[in-house]
């Protein structure tokens, strides 16, 4: 295992440990995992399940993240993406919803800032546009130029996006269950 010596001891603490699916590397915040991501995605030749596999991974990499700052005391994990990630079912969805299950110490505002600042310590270049109303939290991450550097599109100024939204007022009577899952 990797240890990463050169790391201040809160800079360590700061990685969201990433594990390539294939060789099980080490991938730190510092960018190589674009390479990675090259690697993993050079034989599939339909650009559009590229951008979706690279939108998969964004949606993963917000979940850690979420998982990492204890966001999941707050929310569950609900919609097709959850049925996809959790349950490997064969269903696509761009966006990552939730329930608000404990609205003690919740702010939608600070999990947006949160989620744009670990982003940001990947590299990787966001646009976040958030919205907040009486029902539904709405956040769009925007991730210019990340086509293009991965050479999955030639415009420059293609973004690639990820829906968050955060139901503040979910049915009365819902279960929740804790699943581990490790991708």
């Amino acid at each position: 295992m990797k240890t990463y010596k050169h790391l201040t001891e809160e800079e360590r603490n700061l990685i969201v440990v990433l594990v390539n699916w294939n060789t099980g590397h080490w991938i730190n915040r510092y960018g190589l995992w674009i390479e990675l991501l090259k690697e993993k995605f050079k034989n599939i030749v339909n650009i559009e399940e590229k951008a979706n596999k690279v939108r998969e991974y964004l949606q993963i990499l917000s979940l850690k993240i979420l998982f990492y700052h204890n966001f999941f005391n707050n929310f569950a994990f609900v919609g097709g993406t959850a049925l996809r990630i959790i349950y490997d079912l064969r269903r696509f969805s761009e966006d990552l919803d939730f329930s608000l299950v404990n609205k003690k110490n919740y702010s939608f505002k600070n999990v947006t800032e949160i989620l744009e600042k670990e982003l940001n310590r990947y590299g990787l270049k966001i646009e976040l546009a958030r919205r907040e109303n009486s029902t539904v939290n709405i956040c769009m991450l925007k991730f210019a130029g990340l086509l293009s550097e991965l050479k999955i599109s030639s415009i420059k100024e293609q973004k690639l996006s990820i829906k968050i939204e955060v139901d503040t007022n979910p049915p009365i009577g819902g279960k929740t269950l804790l699943t581990p899952v490790n991708r």
